[in-house]
Formats: structure tokens, C-alpha cells, sequence
């Protein structure tokens, strides 16, 4: 059996800078357990050969001319969904007989959706896939009824089908390191550099990795994509639909033990001394020097572990000295003489403390991405994050002063947003010296919030669900609002005017210009005589 797997583009208006970690997962399974499947791998996100905004496809058409596969696996976040439908088009019309899984985000969240949308799937994976898909690839091998196979969505006989859903794995050191090795990672170390701290800013050569899985929190805005707990099915209006949103209390809590993670973390040192950093073959010899943990929300896995995870990790890594020489030296870094490896993170404000800062930045790491979201108490309350301003002022405050670099996320335009909650976030910027442009809240597929306002998603969209798809990118562009207080053209003249005032440092003119917007949609149109 061939298999070829392919990355999709996703922001393409910026560089490729972060591996697909779950996909090269897939590939080290396959690898290790299945070595009668040969595969290829297609990174058309790395290459950017295709011209999505365009539907142009010269490096894919190249690839599906250079072989033929019985299978072609493609996955990635929803936010890649156009470059995923021009993909799916064209490999039908090169290679007919193939047949197409999808999964990872874009297709956990609306199975049934996109079994409806894009009609060149033959099957799709519904949350994890590590079991799923090699006993998919299978089931096809053999030309068996996939209905044995749990966790999948399916054609049969001109109809749509599911099976049972299934379990989530118990143990992650059952699984294999990301094979990077397929990865053009020439072109990802070019691209190391991100602006989070000082560190992660001057990397030669970062690499994405993910030690824990799942997060315990309900955030009503963001999404649960069959990794959070195990999933369930219902079926509303005769379609059968993962049960989405946050599960809160039910969400089962898994990471790498500390052994796992200095095995990881020694594999990403020693194996790739060999890729160059730039297109002159500079950086032979050097290893990844900065690792950047993409799990969900590290510290809260922490908490699970009543805070004795981080600190074996910790612990594991000294012993194999794995520590940055600034970090044993105790002195400021220097790229000059100091190779990493260097960490980034996530965290909680309401979980965040001393002594796990303390454990961290013995570790290595530089930045902690906190999910602040925002300021005003009803809000953060109506979110379900556990969280509140006072918690949220706390962690910036300890975070700088452990001598990490805290990445405040801000988001406005929720449900319930106000004049007054807009203003108590600038009153905190300025309070607390933050500097950011803020997001405006996204409904994505897979949120408690999708569900529960998709009625006045679709109105934004005159009924047409695949057209608000087709605009999700990565929250910096405006699609469907929840919030009713302030119409789009309003948000986005509001999120300017905020970016700008904490860029400027100008506060006060913002609270002028929100005052006069106030008093405009309030009492209409003021008209002057001239």
C-alpha cells in the first residue's frame, strides 16, 4: 500500500514556521508498527509551491504525477479548509481511484459538514488518530466493511456513515517521537525566529513539540477536537454531530512522563545537527535550540499532577544536562555562546504560582502564552475559564518578575461585551504595560459558542455555513460576531483604536474616541453647522 500524506497551506500570507506535529506522529506509528505501508510526504505548507488564493497547484500536480497512491491522508486546523477543498479537487481529478481520509481539526469539529462539502472524501477520522487510521489503512488494504473501525465517518452505498466512537489513548509514551526527518526542516529552521521572547526572537533552529494532551478548562469560545475527553455522538436533525465545547470536569488529563521528555528533548538535540539553518548551509552542526511546546496549556497539566510534573522534568534534565548554559551559569543569555535549548509555553493565571515559575525558568523556558482573553470580571465569569482580572494582573506580575516573558492573548467582541468592559481592558493595559492588538472573538466549529450561536453565525452568512468555513484564518480577520452590541464595521474600528493606544501608549485619546462612538450610536448621527 502507498499512502501519501499532505500538509496543507495555512496562513499563507506569512512564512511556515511550525511542523506539523501530529501528522509526523502518524508517520513515526506507521513507521514503527506498520512497515509494510510505505508512504510520502507532502508539505504544502513548507514548499509553498501552491497558490491557493489563486487555485494554482504545480507542486501538488508534480507529485501526483511522479506516483500513484492508494491512499492520500490529509489533515490539519480549519483554518486551512480553502487550501484543503482546492487540494481534495485536484487529486481526484489527477488520481480517481484514490481514496481520500481527512482529519485533524478541520474535520473533527463537523464530520458530517465536511463529508457534505467535500464530496471527494471517501473517509474521515474523528479525533485522535493514532489507533484510527492505521486500522483504517487497513480496512482499505484489504478491501473489507469499515464499519469495524471506530472513530470514522464513511460512504457506503451513496450514503454518509459513522462508527462508535473510540477511546482515547491511556498511555503517551506509547507513542513514537514526531519523524521529523520527513519534514523539509531546511526550511522551518529559516523560519525558526518568533517573536515571543528574546530566545525564541534569535533561534537558529526551532522545533514545535507536544508533551501533554487535553486541558481542563470549559473556555466557552474555544474547542474540544476529540483530544480533550473521549468523544461523543448525537444526532440532531437525522446528522449524527460530535458532542463540541469544552468538557470541563470530564476531560481526560494526559502528558509524557519526565523520562519521555528528556528522551524528546535529547532526540531533537542529537538528530538534526546535520539540516543547515539558511540557504548558504550555515548552522551544520548546531542543534535545535529552542523548543517550542504547543500543548494546549502546560501548567494546568501540571496542576493535575498537584505541581510534581514540571519539577521531575526538571529534575530529568539536569541530570542529563540538558539545561541551557545560561540557565546553569546563571547569567543573561547570549546567542554568541548559549545553544539552548530554550522552552515556550502555555499557562493559566488562576494556576500559576512562585515556585512552578521557579521550576520553569530552571528548565529553560522564556515565554509563557497565557490565555487572558480579557479584563472585565462578567466577562471572564461567562467565559468559564476560572480566571479574573485580579488573577490575570497577578501572573503578569510574577511571570516578569520569575524573568519569563508572560504573551498576554486578548480578545474582545465576546457575547457581552460593552462600552464599559471595552474600557476596563484599557484601563488594565495601561494599568499593567501591556502591548497588544487584540483578537476579535471567533465562533470556530468545536465550540460551546459555535453551537449555541450558529443560527446567528449563518445569518451573518445569508444561510451559507461552507462560506463562513472558507473565511476562517487565524483570528486576526473578521468573519461571523457574537457580539450584538457593536456591529463589524464597529469592532473593527474599536480594535484599532485599542491597538493603537496600547502601541502609542495614548490611552486617553481611546477613551475620547470610544466616549464619542458611545454617544453617537446612542443619540444617531450628530450633525455640525458649518
Amino acid at each position: 500500500m502507498k499512502v501519501l500524506f499532505i500538509n496543507p497551506s495555512v496562513r499563507y500570507y506569512d512564512e511556515p514556521r511550525h511542523v506539523p506535529v501530529g501528522m509526523l506522529q502518524l508517520m513515526g506509528i506507521l513507521e514503527r508498527d506498520h512497515p509494510n505501508i510505505k508512504f510520502q510526504y507532502y508539505d504544502q505548507n513548507a514548499y509553498r509551491i501552491d497558490d491557493v488564493e489563486n487555485k494554482k497547484t504545480k507542486g501538488l500536480d508534480e507529485v501526483l504525477r511522479s506516483d500513484d497512491f492508494d491512499v492520500i491522508a490529509i489533515g490539519g486546523l480549519i483554518t486551512a479548509y480553502r487550501s484543503i477543498k482546492l487540494t481534495v479537487k485536484r487529486i481526484k481529478e489527477l488520481q480517481p481511484h484514490v481514496k481520500i481520509i481527512g482529519g485533524g481539526g478541520f474535520y473533527s469539529a463537523i464530520p458530517q459538514d465536511m463529508m457534505e462539502f467535500l464530496l471527494e472524501l471517501d473517509y474521515g477520522c474523528v479525533g485522535e488518530s493514532y489507533e484510527t487510521f492505521p486500522e483504517l489503512l487497513n480496512a482499505i488494504d484489504k478491501n473489507e466493511d469499515p464499519s469495524y473501525v471506530k472513530g470514522i465517518f464513511y460512504r457506503k452505498d451513496g450514503e454518509i456513515k459513522f462508527t462508535d466512537p473510540r477511546s482515547l489513548i491511556a498511555d503517551m509514551d506509547w507513542l513514537p517521537f514526531p519523524a521529523y526527518k520527513y519534514a523539509p526542516l531546511d526550511i522551518y529552521f529559516k523560519n525558526s525566529g518568533i517573536i515571543m521572547s528574546e530566545e525564541s526572537l534569535k533561534s537558529k533552529k526551532r522545533l514545535d513539540a507536544c508533551m501533554s494532551l487535553s486541558c481542563p478548562f470549559l473556555c466557552r469560545f474555544c474547542w474540544d477536537l476529540g483530544i480533550t475527553s473521549n468523544t461523543k455522538m448525537e444526532v440532531n436533525d437525522g446528522k449524527p454531530e460530535p458532542v463540541t465545547g469544552r468538557p470541563g470536569k470530564d476531560s481526560i488529563v494526559r502528558h509524557h512522563s519526565a523520562k519521555y521528555f528528556a528522551d524528546y528533548v535529547e532526540h531533537l538535540r542529537k538528530d538534526f545537527l546535520n539540516i543547515p539553518w539558511d540557504e548558504d548551509g550555515n548552522g551544520v552542526g548546531y542543534p535545535v535550540d529552542f523548543i517550542a511546546t504547543v500543548d494546549e496549556n502546560l501548567v494546568a497539566h501540571d496542576a493535575q499532577t498537584r505541581f510534581t510534573w514540571l519539577s521531575d522534568v526538571k529534575d530529568e534534565l539536569w541530570k542529563r544536562d540538558l539545561i541551557p548554559d545560561c540557565v546553569k551559569k546563571g547569567i543573561p543569555h547570549d546567542p554568541k555562546t548559549c545553544d539552548g535549548p530554550h522552552y515556550g509555553g502555555t499557562s493559566h493565571a488562576g494556576l500559576i504560582n512562585e515556585k512552578t515559575l521557579k521550576t520553569l525558568k530552571e528548565i529553560g523556558f522564556t515565554y509563557l502564552d497565557y490565555g487572558l482573553e480579557h479584563w472585565d470580571n462578567k466577562i471572564l465569569r461567562n467565559l468559564g475559564k476560572g480566571a479574573t482580572a485580579d488573577s490575570n494582573a497577578r501572573a503578569v506580575k510574577i511571570t516578569l518578575e520569575a524573568g519569563i516573558s508572560p504573551i498576554p492573548n486578548q480578545i474582545i467582541m465576546f457575547p457581552d461585551e460593552t462600552w464599559d468592559s471595552l474600557n476596563t481592558m484599557l484601563d488594565a493595559w495601561e494599568k499593567t504595560n501591556i502591548v497588544t492588538s487584540p483578537f476579535i472573538c471567533t465562533p470556530y466549529p468545536g465550540a460551546e459558542w459555535y453551537i449555541k450561536y450558529k443560527d446567528y453565525i449563518l445569518d451573518q452568512y445569508n444561510g451559507n455555513l461552507e462560506s463562513f468555513i472558507e473565511d476562517l484564518e487565524d483570528a486576526t480577520k473578521v468573519t461571523a460576531i457574537l457580539t450584538k452590541e457593536f456591529t463589524p464595521a464597529e469592532a473593527v474600528g474599536i480594535q484599532n483604536i485599542m491597538s493603537n493606544a496600547a502601541i502609542t501608549g495614548d490611552f486617553k485619546n481611546a477613551r475620547r474616541l470610544l466616549s464619542y462612538s458611545k454617544k453617537i450610536k446612542e443619540h444617531g448621527i450628530i450633525t455640525h453647522k458649518i
